[in-house]
């Protein structure tokens, strides 16, 4: 094939975790383009790849979802919006040393 099979991120940690979906149709695009029979084994050999991608940026997102990043640093108030952004921060960070450590 190509020399974007090189470029391709190998690891889920090399994953752009936004737009993996329209990452996965123009690669298969691309490879379907260059060569119609080998695309079929290239899709096949990095399509579980492409399902642990999607799978960790659905998490991710799920994870994430609203989470204020930008917010400022104030000292406690101690209110539910406030609550409910710690509890948040809280399974986001948990996710992390999750992640790091897999």
């Amino acid at each position: 094939s190509s020399g974007i099979n090189a470029e391709w991120p190998l690891r889920p940690g090399m994953m752009p975790l936004s737009n993996v979906e329209q990452l996965w149709r123009d690669y298969s695009t691309f490879e379907q383009n260059v060569n119609e029979i080998i695309a079929k084994k290239l899709l096949e050999e990095r399509s579980r790849d492409y399902q642990n991608a999607r799978r960790v940026a659905k998490d991710y997102e799920a994870t994430t979802r609203g989470l204020i990043r930008g917010a400022p640093a104030l000292p406690p108030q101690n209110n539910g919006d406030e609550r409910a952004q710690i509890e948040k921060r809280k399974k986001y960070r948990l996710r992390l040393c999750v992640d790091t450590t897999a």
